[in-house]
């Protein structure tokens, strides 16, 4: 898996950002890098199991790429809260695996929203980047349309890596919705929904819930990092 890995980082990763580690922040040389990442860092990364439990009743099916620690997880922090824009392509594409299974049976790639407050203060999605970029490496995923504009968030919220797993279910409660103009496109639809990661759940869920709602078929949740809990 390591190997995978390693092959992964080296194929996706042209060098356009600052030629340091993503994750320790170390030079990178071309005798010891993996992409964006260290092979130190890259040795850490560890692939999610299928079998993660904890999900909240009524959560759609969830596949992650890798467990929330370590390399990948400073790299996440990185993309959402410094302005590492640059590091959506290599972490899309590590998501790209993912959705070549999912692909070919689903209608809509939906990126989980930002209210309009905080994608105008970070200046991008990190969701929508992530989905771009993982369609763009799937060759089985071309013909999956990529619509942010399918689900919307309907008021501001704290950033939830601030708040516990009760919080977590409240603040994301009646949150999300489909616009009204959206709804014909949506009714019947399969659809992929991406988040950055998954911990508690309960923002995919409350996302499949008003994409439901609209009368979606099926929702299937891919996330890259997934929270996992001994």
């Amino acid at each position: 898996m390591t190997h995978w890995l390693e092959r992964g980082w080296n194929a996706l990763w042209e060098c356009l950002g600052p030629r340091t580690c993503a994750a320790c922040a170390e030079d990178l040389d071309d005798q010891a890098a993996s992409g964006q990442l260290c092979r130190d860092c890259l040795a850490l990364c560890e692939p999610c199991p299928r079998d993660v439990t904890g999900l909240p009743p009524h959560a759609p099916r969830c596949l992650s790429a890798f467990v929330y620690e370590g390399a990948l997880a400073t790299a996440m922090q990185r993309l959402k809260w410094q302005g590492r824009d640059d590091l959506a392509r290599p972490l899309g594409q590590l998501l790209s695996p993912l959705l070549a299974e999912v692909a070919q049976t689903c209608d809509w790639l939906v990126p989980v929203p930002l209210h309009p407050q905080r994608l105008r203060l970070r200046g991008y999605n990190q969701a929508t980047l992530l989905a771009r970029e993982a369609r763009r490496a799937c060759p089985s995923a071309q013909a999956l349309r990529l619509h942010p504009g399918l689900l919307t968030t309907t008021r501001a919220t704290a950033p939830a890596h601030q708040l516990g797993r009760q919080a977590r279910f409240l603040r994301v409660e009646s949150q999300f919705s489909v616009p009204r103009r959206m709804n014909e496109k949506v009714a019947g639809s399969r659809i992929v929904l991406v988040d950055d990661v998954i911990t508690t759940g309960a923002t995919v869920t409350a996302c499949a819930t008003a994409l439901k709602t609209a009368g979606a078929v099926e929702v299937t949740a891919l996330s890259l990092l997934r929270v996992v809990r001994e």
